[in-house]
């Protein structure tokens, strides 16, 4: 729903001005609550950072689960 609302310029202000062009990793967690935790971490990475763990997926999830601890499932060339 989120991906959708982007693509079509509604919601946070940087999808209204940057175009998103495809979707490069899904997370799927238990609630809202969890997904905000996971998103604001995430956030806060450097683009370097963000870039590595798109090639190291489980790393990305181990360190979810050690810094959050949430577990997720990651999903990726969907």
């Amino acid at each position: 729903r989120r991906y959708e609302e982007h693509k079509k310029g509604i919601g946070a202000k940087y999808t209204k001005i940057k175009k998103i062009l495809k979707l490069e990793i899904f997370f799927s967690c238990s609630n809202r609550s969890e997904a905000s935790k996971i998103e604001y971490f995430i956030k806060k990475m450097s683009k370097a950072e963000k870039e590595n763990y798109l090639n190291k997926i489980k790393d990305l999830e181990a360190i979810i689960f050690e810094k959050l601890g949430i577990k997720i499932e990651v999903k990726k060339n969907f």
